[in-house]
């Protein structure tokens, strides 16, 4: 049997299939969690660096609520390689986004860069990196 794209230099114990759904599960919470200006639970999700410079990009906005309904959501494993002793995943989100209650969705394409302990499959993912593609 061909492995299934992307984890090819995955550890053993990664599920590409379950990463995936899990991937979607996180997008909705971090989002959430931005539009709350929940820098606790963001900064469960995120490595040092990038929590930072989240929390300076959220807080520029004062104390206004942020307002994101993911309308459809689709995540895309694009590749796992390692990386020392972590795990770097990519994944792509696409789907519909809708960030004023009365204005219609809009297209969301973002990929998500994320590591992991590279021998064990316990603790979390985090991101440690954000990008618009080009």
């Amino acid at each position: 049997m061909a492995p299934e794209p992307g984890a090819a230099e995955a550890p053993s114990w990664f599920d590409p299939a379950g990463f995936a759904e899990g991937a979607k599960t996180h997008f909705i919470r971090l989002q959430a969690a931005w539009d709350q200006a929940d820098f606790r639970d963001i900064r469960e999700y995120t490595a040092p660096h990038l929590f930072a410079e989240l929390k300076r990009e959220r807080e520029s906005m004062g104390e206004a609520k942020n307002y994101t309904e993911v309308v459809t959501l689709n995540a895309e494993l694009l590749g796992v390689q390692r990386d020392g002793d972590q795990a770097v995943a990519s994944v792509r989100f696409t789907g519909l986004i809708r960030e004023d209650e009365q204005a219609p969705a809009k297209p969301l394409d973002e990929i998500w860069h994320v590591a992991h302990d590279w021998a064990t499959p316990a603790g979390d993912w985090l991101i440690t990196g954000i990008q618009q593609p080009q």
